[in-house]
């Protein structure tokens, strides 16, 4: 039986592991944006909207791997929309 110190413990383990994947993630999704930055120039805020609701950590680094490969804004909006609707 656990103690209720126990899991205090263990409810911040999982609290401070759930704000760190928040954390990497959003992190991850600023790096997107400021890569296509970096690439394009300018990024339309429907693009940035799309890549920030993403949730899924799988969902945001599948996208980031095929808008790197894309060679316009417009075909990364197009990308993105795709991959919105799935």
């Amino acid at each position: 039986m656990q103690t209720i110190a126990e899991s205090w413990v263990e409810e911040g383990y999982l609290v401070g592991v759930d704000v760190g994947v928040e954390r990497g993630l959003q992190a991850f999704r600023e790096s997107l944006v400021e890569d296509l930055e970096f690439r394009f120039a300018v990024v339309p805020q429907t693009l940035v909207a799309r890549i920030h609701v993403l949730n899924d950590p799988a969902k945001v680094q599948d996208l980031f791997r095929k808008l790197r490969a894309a060679t316009s804004i417009e075909e990364c909006e197009r990308i993105a929309a795709i991959d919105a609707t799935h």
